[in-house]
């Protein structure tokens, strides 16, 4: 796989000849059968008491109501809401990518 466009080659970075900046897998398989797809990425904020996990999952959930075909979601940071030594509120923001139909 090639560098991202624009970005410094391998030996402008300091890497051996050879080496390959490597796109993240969340961005690699969104792909019709013939040609490209349009993704769309928004950002979520979203809290639960119960984790990450289900922080992550209510965020989903909620884009699904007016959002069809998401494929990925992305962590962006995590933050955790502490009272009297025990953690009461799991809280996370992240990226959601859907594809736009045709």
């Amino acid at each position: 796989m090639a560098d991202y466009a624009g970005s410094p080659g391998a030996s402008q970075l300091g890497r051996p000849q050879g080496a390959v900046t490597r796109q993240p897998e969340y961005c690699c398989d969104i792909r019709k059968e013939k040609g490209m797809s349009v993704v769309k990425v928004i950002e979520v904020i979203a809290e639960s008491p119960k984790g990450w996990a289900e922080a992550a999952q209510q965020a989903v959930t909620d884009a699904a109501k007016t959002v069809k075909h998401i494929k990925h979601f992305y962590v962006e940071n995590m933050t955790a809401v502490v009272e009297k030594d025990k953690i009461v509120n799991y809280r996370m923001n992240g990226k959601i990518s859907f594809i736009v139909e045709d």
